[in-house]
């Protein structure tokens, strides 16, 4: 990648990665073009980064939850008496 061609790969990835979290239809939209390029390559990734990210932070989320159900329930058995 040349100096030129990975200025446009960033521009392209950063726009995706802010157009995809908040528009993601349109992010969807407009990587279905057949054109190949460094800037639609940009986006694609970053598209692909954004999604990383989210899932992620579920997976995280997720694991907390489970994680305070634990806590609850133990502290429960606690007041019963268990």
């Amino acid at each position: 990648m040349d100096n030129s061609t990975s200025k446009k790969y960033v521009k392209g990835f950063n726009a995706s990665y802010i157009i995809a979290k908040y528009k993601l239809k349109l992010i969807e939209t407009l990587l279905k073009s057949e054109i190949n390029n460094d800037y639609l390559q940009g986006m694609k990734d970053g598209k692909l980064t954004l999604e990383k990210e989210k899932d992620k932070i579920l997976s995280k989320k997720k694991s907390r939850l489970q994680e305070l159900k634990k806590l609850s329930s133990r502290k429960k058995d606690k007041e019963k008496g268990l």
